[in-house]
């Protein structure tokens, strides 16, 4: 069987149909992306209205940051802070503070992965 070489009009349905093709995927591309910026923006809402506790070691009280990494609250057991070494107090309030803000912000990237992560199975 002899194969007749591709026309003209033949040609140009191809690049049409491949064109069609990546039109299609651009729009599926597209709308994943809208589906991970909205995600991403209640995701958002979200965080501004989460909270994380930490305790000021030795039980010395609490510490209270949001989901921006605000300080809401510090809250001091008075009893334990007078039995205290009140010489380390502000050292502990801060690690109770960075404690606190390491979660929130692994709590943010873990939400914001598993939003992208859904854009990329798309």
């Amino acid at each position: 069987m002899i194969e007749r070489p591709e026309s003209g009009i033949d040609r140009v349905r191809a690049r049409q149909a491949e064109l069609i093709n990546m039109m299609q995927r651009t729009r599926a591309l597209v709308a994943g992306a809208e589906d991970a910026i909205r995600g991403a923006e209640a995701f958002d809402d979200q965080m501004l209205h989460a909270t994380w506790t930490q305790e000021i070691h030795p039980g010395l009280g609490t510490v209270t940051i949001d989901g921006r990494g605000r300080l809401r609250s510090l809250d001091l057991e008075p009893g334990a802070v007078r039995q205290s070494d009140t010489s380390r107090l502000g050292e502990r309030v801060l690690a109770a503070i960075h404690e606190a803000e390491r979660h929130a912000m692994n709590h943010r990237r873990e939400g914001l992965q598993k939003i992208f992560d859904s854009m990329e199975s798309t």
